[in-house]
């Protein structure tokens, strides 16, 4: 094998192996265990839980593959390449998660899967939590999956092998949440695959998935009547 095989084979087992010790740590809440020790505020565990994927999915590929073996973030899709020429393409996508999002936000499924930040009322405190907890955690995650994992398989495999390969890893990671969710999958995944190597950049993928995030919670609070906003402090 030579270097750029081992390059590859390094970032598909980084994939799998990166996720599974998040995995973990995830179902067993082992850095709320570990930093404290009593049972923290939900805020402070949900935020703690977006560090760590931030920790694993952008900051140790960044060093492995960046700072150790060599890569240039450039070619790691760590740029804005050709964003701005496909700036429409962003607006359209951006707009059908929206429609999406408010529509799937009414089931029943989807509000006891969001808001991850398990609490009944919602003040300028938890939506600022909840907020940069998911563009932290994102930043890192399409760090990874688009930009690194994507762009080092796309030019050892060519495009259909890297697009199978991060489809299939993609899918594969959304499991423990279920069959519905790792199928669904899918489809966003090849779509956040093709902006990334249309323009040369995760950038894309990074703010459409952002947006869906956050366009999921704040819908699923919503439509949801045992949730609600109260952005100001109560007076006394």
């Amino acid at each position: 094998m030579n270097k750029s095989s081992i390059i590859a084979a390094l970032s598909i087992i980084s994939v799998i192996v990166l996720f599974f010790i998040y995995f973990l740590i995830r179902k067993h809440k082992i850095m709320a265990r570990l930093l404290f020790s009593e049972k923290p505020d939900p805020a402070i565990h949900y935020l703690t839980e977006k560090i760590t994927g931030f920790f694993l999915f952008g900051i140790i590929p960044f060093l492995l593959f960046v700072c150790l073996i060599g890569i240039l973030p450039s070619e790691a899709g760590f740029t804005s390449g050709v964003s701005g020429r496909y700036w429409y393409l962003l607006v359209i996508f951006l707009a059908i998660v929206t429609v999406l999002t408010f529509i799937g936000s009414k089931k029943k499924i989807t509000q006891e899967r969001y808001p991850q930040l398990r609490i009944k009322v919602w003040s300028l405190k938890y939506s600022i939590i909840s907020v940069s907890g998911w563009i932290l955690y994102i930043l890192g995650y399409e760090f990874f999956f688009r930009g690194i994992f994507l762009f080092i398989c796309f030019r050892e495999f060519g495009f259909w092998a890297a697009l199978l390969i991060n489809v299939f890893l993609y899918a594969l990671v959304h499991l423990d949440q279920g069959v519905f969710m790792s199928l669904g999958s899918v489809p966003l995944g090849v779509i956040l695959c093709l902006l990334s190597l249309l323009t040369g950049s995760f950038l894309f993928a990074f703010l459409i998935h952002s947006w869906m995030a956050l366009s999921n919670e704040i819908f699923s609070i919503y439509h949801n009547p045992s949730l609600s906003f109260r952005l100001k402090q109560k007076g006394p």
